[in-house]
């Protein structure tokens, strides 16, 4: 994400400070930018503020799943 270069303040975790030096995780970057909400496992560290793709409910009563074609 690049905020240790960037931030003294550590860990960064506003979206807004990730990825804007040119030395950078550009995979992670591109995941990220792909997914709905913003929110995946690309870094090793997603988790740190809440920029992983959990997905809880502490009461499920259903769950679906649909999977696209993989052209």
């Amino acid at each position: 994400r690049s905020t240790l270069l960037s931030n003294p303040d550590q860990p960064d975790s506003s979206a807004a400070d990730f990825y804007r030096d040119s030395v950078t995780n550009h995979y992670a970057r591109i995941i990220h930018e792909r997914m709905a909400d913003g929110k995946a496992y690309a870094f090793a560290f997603d988790d740190v503020g809440n920029h992983e793709s959990l997905v809880h409910d502490g009461n499920p009563v259903e769950a679906r799943l649909t999977l696209a074609p993989l052209d």
